[in-house]
């Protein structure tokens, strides 16, 4: 994708990347706060992280500082002309009155006062980059860490099913909306996949206490999300965690059947970039939490029992009030 402004083909935002934008905004903050290098210098330092974050319009603006053009003079010809003020005035306070000298303040008296609001401009761009980087890779470490965990667990009790997380993270990584949709799907499977190991599918119902009404609930085949939910209410005594657990399963199962029903029939269901990354995230989430619980035996044939890999953690919960997801819930709970 390439950048509207330059004209130049975006950089892509890899590890490597974000690993130098840190340092180069860090390196722009010292040099601002310690005044240890003048601000056309900092500033071609603020063009190559804007230039590597893609910001193209900072990019330019900061292009226009550097360069200058016919409505503004360029950072070091107003820093040479701060410069230049400063030695005419100091010989004018040799002969006062020296009408050169008046001159000279009133034209480094304005070259201050725009460098001040560039390296505002500069200062501002760079500290928010940091923490927004900084922030970026506290997110990815934590999210590596589940990962890590819930793969590792997944692996041991449905090995197959690695596969098709793995899948849903792979097609992430696409520009392409279908890819999106697929994470969308994966991410389905693999929770059909949980639901068949711990909780295989049954003619027996349950009922329900819903809005006060007693609700028949299936847990056949298809009822995959009612299985986990039911598995959930078997495995835990704390309260809490089985309402977490199981109303964030019923909306992003309700949610996953409805972009899968649509492409089955051959529509189209709108699954952007962001809500397929959500939903890819929530989906480890909520294997982990159910992971976490007790034991259970393995869809072989085999007796081998999967130790409890951690306490409920209660991953999701704070995934889900970062986004306010909550509200929804209680929407699609009352449809």
């Amino acid at each position: 994708m390439a950048s509207p402004d330059s004209g130049n083909p975006a950089i892509p935002v890899t590890a490597q990347v974000l690993e130098e934008a840190e340092g180069l905004s860090g390196d722009i903050i010292k040099d601002i706060e310690l005044g240890r290098a003048s601000l056309s210098a900092i500033g071609l330092k603020a063009i190559r992280l804007a230039r590597i974050l893609n910001d193209s319009q900072v990019e330019q603006t900061l292009l226009r500082h550097s360069a200058g053009d016919a409505s503004t003079e360029s950072t070091e010809k107003l820093e040479n002309a701060v410069d230049t003020g400063k030695a005419v005035l100091h010989s004018a306070l040799k002969l006062p009155g020296q009408y050169e000298g008046k001159w000279a303040l009133l034209a480094m008296d304005r070259a201050t006062e725009v460098l001040a609001c560039r390296r505002t401009f500069v200062y501002d761009y760079a500290i928010r980059k940091h923490y927004e980087i900084r922030f970026s890779s506290l997110a990815e470490d934590v999210f590596t860490r589940i990962r890590s965990r819930v793969d590792s667990s997944i692996g041991l009790a449905i090995p197959d099913t690695v596969k098709k997380l793995t899948a849903a993270y792979e097609n992430l990584r696409s520009d392409n909306p279908e890819d999106w949709a697929n994470a969308v799907h994966s991410c389905r499977r693999v929770l059909q996949d949980l639901a068949d190991a711990v909780f295989p599918s049954q003619k027996e119902t349950r009922t329900r206490n819903v809005d006060g009404r007693e609700t028949e609930i299936k847990l056949g085949a298809d009822r995959y999300i009612n299985r986990l939910v039911a598995y959930v209410e078997e495995s835990t005594e704390s309260r809490r965690f089985e309402e977490i657990v199981g109303s964030n399963l019923r909306y992003i199962g309700n949610r996953l059947d409805a972009v899968f029903d649509a492409a089955q029939k051959g529509s189209h269901a709108t699954v952007g970039k962001e809500e397929a990354d959500r939903y890819v995230v929530y989906t480890y989430l909520l294997v982990g939490d159910i992971l976490s619980l007790r034991q259970f035996s393995g869809p072989t044939n085999s007796d081998v029992a999967i130790e409890s890999i951690s306490e409920p953690t209660g991953e999701l919960e704070l995934a889900l009030n970062q986004d306010s997801i909550h509200q929804q819930l209680e929407i699609v709970q009352h449809e």
